[in-house]
């Protein structure tokens, strides 16, 4: 992810870091959670926790908090507390649109303001919820359970459908459509109405991202990749893998 002239990642070793973009040189980095590097931890890349940047400041999730620092300096600019069971193995989910961040635990969901850290608004979920991933599009945010999907008034927090869909993560919108890819499928929902419009079989997709023009781009955990277009025809389809390496990078 990138801040300006900087290039942000988190780090197996536990830390998140801020590289120069033209050297990648090393330019600060922080402990996730912390304001010091005391902690000696590993982590699998499965383990690394969201991270998204607004307004000059990153938003690192963590176990019912999510710190803030400032994206130049590093410096620890505040803890913003989600509700929830804080349990080691319910990372807060977060996302952004241009002027609001948004955080989802297991028993709310919240909506603060990015440039001053003011909370707009909180819903509270049904017990038991399990947050997988949250999508902002155009007034709507949704969140994905274990089991449900979730379609919330961005501005308000209003819930405005909930719909029954097991599996899948993070949600992909194009148009009237959200797309989830679990399980060697993807399942098609209409945003206005929540109806099925469709289901399609994969080659063991276990995530959907949006792309540019509407595109959505399924990953599996094989490094497999496809692009489909906003109608969910096939565009194109490759080996991550192979295409990094194509380029020279190290994986």
């Amino acid at each position: 992810m990138t801040a300006g002239r900087q290039v942000l990642l988190a780090a197996t070793d536990g830390t998140l870091r801020a590289l120069d973009g033209r050297t990648g040189a090393l330019r600060w980095k922080k402990r996730w959670g912390a304001d010091d590097d005391s902690e000696d931890t590993s982590y699998s890349l499965r383990d690394l926790p969201p991270f998204l940047v607004s307004h000059g400041k990153v938003y690192l999730a963590g176990h019912g908090t999510v710190e803030v620092y400032d994206a130049g300096s590093g410096e620890h600019r505040g803890r913003i507390t989600v509700p929830g069971e804080d349990s080691p193995y319910d990372t807060v989910r977060i996302n952004a649109s241009a002027d609001t961040v948004y955080a989802a635990s297991d028993k709310t969901v919240t909506a603060f303001d990015s440039p001053t850290g003011k909370r707009r608004w909180r819903t509270p979920l049904e017990d038991g919820a399990a947050p997988r991933g949250l999508t902002v599009f155009e007034g709507s945010l949704f969140l994905k359970d274990d089991d449900r999907l979730l379609r919330f008034d961005a501005r308000t927090g209003r819930l405005v459908w909930d719909a029954d869909v097991q599996g899948g993560s993070v949600p992909a919108v194009t148009g009237d459509r959200v797309i989830l890819g679990h399980d060697r499928k993807i399942t098609c929902l209409r945003v206005s109405s929540a109806e099925p419009c469709g289901t399609m079989s994969t080659a063991g997709m276990d995530e959907t991202l949006m792309g540019p023009g509407g595109s959505i781009v399924l990953v599996s955990r094989m490094n497999f990749v496809e692009v489909l277009s906003p109608d969910l025809r096939p565009r194109s389809e490759w080996n991550a893998r192979q295409l990094l390496r194509g380029w020279g990078a190290t994986i």
